[in-house]
């Protein structure tokens, strides 16, 4: 009987069978267990051919290298093991079986962190070297802009007057003190150009290598130059597999890296439109969702010295018998401390503006309408996206304004209110089962919002909806937790006359028990700086 594509000693010419591949752990013990119990081979698996066009992950597909490596090892298990007999040591069919299982595991988790590796290291470098890339472009660019508009002044300002020689100096060092008091802001617009240019070429490269190398060679048949012969199975070739998918996703899992590596440079509204972006998995690739999701909570952090210089020049720094200086959450707007009131000690949260999101924001507004101009020129059928972004940035600008965040809780919280004394708050799941469910809106202390970049609320305990080991703790099902939510969302939107307009999972926090019992969930909404109204024509349109 052949084994793997060898035959065994001692086998007859006729006893010969068809070669096997087991494409995993569990089929390689169905497999062993086949043989342990009949002299001949199981059949209706897959053929080669079938195997190797099957497009699984690397994690998930044992490669050819790992293939040979396994029949190899297949040939140095005991013949007792496939004969029945044990000879001299004792051991069992199950015992000798489960130590080369376990050997085959240790293989396959060896070749599988090796694969991680190289993955990491071609991922990775070629990020960081892309990342490196536009840095370069966005310092010579301003640089070059810069000596040319030195360059100028020198030339229209005459060299023999003295005032004149003042004014010179005082106009070339102009854009240099505006960046500077600007939070380099004219550096930074460069930058944020630069990023924009290498991704488009990106994009453009990723498109060209598909039409080059995967399209153009579709029809094209390589068997003459291999001496074989046209249409026979053959045994796989590097490249041979690589569809335009591949090419796709990798170049997804390097933009996704870039992009999130320049974002935590550039900042402003740049973090927001990376979180819209990992919150839309419905068209958005995976390796963005994955890398960009990262910036829904994990901003870059404001020191503490500034903030502390916030709440003084707010008034409220007095306010509190103590707070944490390291945030439980960075944003692309502000940061969340929490701390004690002076009177109650009851436990708050403070949210503080970062002192440059006025001024990052408002400048990339201008590059937003730039690119979405450029992106609806190259690609017309995304001319859509300028309408959406004009949408988006006219509402983003009322969250600079925590006095509209404030009134948005307070709205919220009624809306809340409302729903607990109208409805049974219950939900189902699959199984029909009825579970209880409460929903929390944070309320804003009204005495210590004072502020256009400071304000204060309750503060409210959970982890996010995301977090699973969280959701097993309330020991209730998914869908339930998803049905509670749409519940509430609708509500808001139906009954009430307002909803979140940034429901990200960063937002959206979980938590065993409710307000009546210890059973079911709580679900916490937070961030009203981004909400919408709708009046009661467009609710009643929408119903």
């Amino acid at each position: 009987m052949a084994i793997f594509g060898k035959k065994r000693r001692g086998s007859s010419a006729g006893d010969e069978r068809t070669p096997l591949r087991p494409r995993n752990n569990e089929e390689l013990a169905s497999f062993l267990k086949a043989i342990h119990g009949s002299n001949t081979s199981p059949t209706g698996l897959p053929s080669q051919q079938q195997q190797r066009r099957r497009s699984l992950s690397i994690n998930h597909r044992l490669s050819e290298r790992q293939m040979k490596r396994i029949a190899a090892r297949m040939q140095r298990v005991p013949s007792s093991l496939f004969d029945g007999q044990f000879e001299g040591n004792g051991d069992s069919p199950a015992d000798s079986t489960s130590l080369v299982m376990e050997s085959l595991r240790r293989e396959n988790d060896t070749l599988t962190s090796r694969c991680r590796k190289l993955e990491a290291q071609n991922v990775i470098c070629a990020a960081q070297q892309v990342d490196f890339i536009a840095v370069v472009l966005g310092f010579t660019t301003c640089a070059m802009f810069y000596c040319g508009f030195a360059l100028c002044v020198c030339r229209l300002v005459d060299y023999d007057d003295y005032s004149c020689l003042l004014a010179r100096v005082a106009i070339i060092a102009a854009p240099y003190i505006y960046n500077k008091l600007k939070w380099g802001v004219v550096y930074r617009r460069f930058m944020v150009f630069a990023v924009f240019v290498v991704f488009l070429a990106r994009v453009r490269l990723c498109r060209w290598r598909v039409q080059k190398y995967i399209k153009s060679s579709q029809n094209q048949d390589l068997s003459s130059l291999r001496g074989e012969e046209s249409g026979s199975m053959s045994t796989g070739h590097f490249g041979d597999d690589i569809s335009e998918d591949d090419i796709m996703e990798a170049s997804y899992e390097v933009n996704a890296r870039f992009l999130y590596s320049s974002i935590l440079r550039l900042r402003g509204l740049w973090t927001k439109t990376a979180q819209y972006m990992a919150s839309r998995a419905d068209f958005v690739p995976v390796g963005y969702v994955r890398e960009l999701g990262k910036l829904q909570d994990e901003a870059p952090e404001t020191e503490w010295d500034d903030v502390r210089k916030m709440l003084s020049k707010a008034g409220i720094l007095n306010d509190f018998v103590s707070i944490e200086s390291k945030p439980i959450a960075s944003a692309s707007i502000g940061q969340v401390h929490i701390a004690k009131l002076q009177d109650s000690h009851e436990r708050v949260v403070i949210k503080v503006q970062h002192p440059h999101a006025s001024t990052l924001l408002s400048d990339d507004f201008v590059s937003l309408n730039i690119m979405a101009a450029i992106v609806g020129w190259l690609e017309p059928e995304y001319k859509f996206i300028g309408i959406l972004l004009k949408e988006w940035a006219n509402e983003a600008r009322n969250e600079l304004d925590f006095n509209s965040e404030v009134a948005n809780l307070k709205t919220a919280h009624e809306s809340i209110e409302l729903m607990k004394t109208t409805t049974d708050m219950m939900t189902t799941h699959s199984d029909k089962k009825r579970v209880t469910f409460d929903v929390e809106v944070p309320r804003p202390v009204d005495d210590l919002c004072k502020s256009k970049r400071v304000m204060v609320m309750t503060y409210s305990e959970g982890k996010r909806i995301d977090d699973l080991d969280q959701i097993k703790k309330c020991g209730v099902p998914k869908e339930a937790i998803m049905n509670g939510l749409a519940h509430a969302t609708a509500h808001m939107m139906f009954v009430a006359d307002i909803f979140n307009g940034d429901p990200h999972p960063g937002n959206i926090f979980i938590r065993p028990g409710t307000s009546r019992s210890k059973d079911g969930f709580t679900l916490v909404l937070l961030d009203w700086g981004l909400a919408k109204r709708l009046p009661n024509c467009k609710r009643q349109g929408f119903c």
